[in-house]
């Protein structure tokens, strides 16, 4: 028998998440902060993340917050809620990208550049 280690957060966040069946009784990010008092909504999200990835507990994420899914419906909701996070940190990333800093920097230099030669010119 394989012995799993939770958190007394993760555990927290089992016995709250799982009595939160189905996406009409989905509870806020703040509302669990809330709940668990001492925990900032970081931490919480972390411990989702792990809970999920680590351990394979299905949690439910959608615009009204954190849910156990009960349906096929609800997984595949929750799945494209999560790939369009996904997607749009990707776009977030590929624009950062496209304004590398050394492109700022390079733009930069450029304009103390023009600058010198203008107050050289007008000397």
């Amino acid at each position: 028998m394989i012995d799993i280690q939770l958190t007394d957060l993760e555990k927290n966040l089992i016995e709250l998440l799982g009595g939160r069946r189905g996406a009409a009784n989905a509870i806020s990010r703040l509302d669990l902060v809330g709940l668990l008092d001492g925990f900032c909504e970081r931490k919480i999200r972390r411990a989702i993340k792990h809970l999920m990835m680590e351990h394979g507990i299905p949690i439910a994420s959608g615009p009204s917050g954190y849910y156990t899914p009960v349906t096929e419906e609800e997984v595949q909701r929750a799945c494209k809620y999560y790939h369009s996070y996904a997607m749009a940190s990707l776009t977030a990333e590929s624009r950062l990208r496209k304004c590398s800093l050394w492109e700022i920097v390079e733009q930069l230099r450029m304009e103390f550049g023009r600058q010198s030669t203008i107050k050289d010119g007008e000397v």
